[in-house]
């Protein structure tokens, strides 16, 4: 679609930002805000944005036949993380992700046997039950970087005082905080 080169363009960057942000935004009102984000947008888009736009609510939201929209590609409830932030759940798997390299790279074998399998196995539960002990002892045990732990309470602000009358205000905010 040519999204490479438009993207690095800064004011297209914060558009696609903007609808990153949607997904922190309460569910029920993803789809009345992305209106509201449309049709703030300038008269005069250009032909990447409006496939990027089509694509997008297709896919995401679900586009608008008969006056009523239809089921997206990706239910709102599935990639929605407004629940999640303010309950302070993690919104992406990267802490899995990180625990599974890490994993990996200690096995040091990409199809170890059983018994080699079973023995890290055991390293990895007394290094974790080291861990459990370590937070019930209220040491810090989190390895999150500092800057993410900023950008996440920035949102939690946000979140809590998410108003839909503000709607637009809000997805420019949470898009400012929006690492790529």
């Amino acid at each position: 679609m040519g999204l490479q080169s438009w993207y690095n363009d800064r004011e297209n960057a914060f558009i696609v930002k903007q609808l990153q942000a949607l997904a922190f935004v309460p569910p029920d009102d993803v789809p009345f805000l992305f209106e509201q984000f449309i049709n703030s947008l300038d008269a005069q888009t250009d032909e990447i944005l409006e496939d990027f736009l089509s694509y997008f609510e297709c896919t995401w939201l679900g586009i608008v036949q008969r006056g009523r929209r239809r089921r997206p590609l990706f239910d709102i409830l599935l990639w929605s993380c407004h629940y999640r932030v303010l309950n302070d759940l993690p919104k992406t798997n990267n802490s899995l992700e990180r625990w599974h390299h890490a994993f990996s790279r200690r096995v040091n074998v990409h199809h170890p046997n059983l018994s080699k399998l079973i023995q890290k196995l055991r390293i990895e539960q007394s290094s974790t039950e080291i861990l459990i002990e370590q937070a019930f002892s209220g040491a810090d045990v989190s390895r999150e970087n500092k800057k993410y732990i900023r950008v996440k309470e920035r949102l939690k602000k946000l979140v809590l005082n998410y108003d839909v009358e503000d709607g637009l205000q809000f997805l420019r905010a949470c898009a400012h905080n929006l690492i790529n």
